[in-house]
């Protein structure tokens, strides 16, 4: 009498090879592609930014703000008006230059 024990009745024990390998080839392609299709939109989106940012022309609401800074910067000695604590003052403005003169005098205690 002999009897052969077997883990799962009218199973296999070993997978065929043939379809092993397939799936492997399957999954290794399948992981390939979807790695070079993530990377190819990550920097497709990436040059899409730095175009916008740093190779597009520069907006002219942009340009007119900095002139107008630079001329706030850079004008005469003059009064203006502004708002403070919603009433009007008068304020003395300098050039920047003048005013950067003007602090390093006080915070050096006369010497240069």
């Amino acid at each position: 009498m002999t009897e052969v024990f077997e883990h799962n009745p009218g199973d296999h024990e070993d997978p065929r090879a043939g379809l092993t390998w397939l799936l492997g080839v399957i999954g290794t392609l399948t992981l390939v592609i979807t790695m070079l299709a993530v990377w190819a939109l990550y920097y497709n989106v990436k040059r899409v930014q730095v175009e916008e940012t740093f190779l597009a022309p520069a907006r002219q609401d942009v340009i007119e703000l900095r002139q107008r800074q630079e001329r706030l910067l850079t004008g005469p000695p003059r009064w203006i008006k502004v708002e403070a604590q919603g009433e009007p003052v008068r304020r003395y403005v300098i050039p920047i230059e003048r005013a950067m003169d003007l602090v390093v005098r006080e915070n050096s205690g006369g010497r240069r």
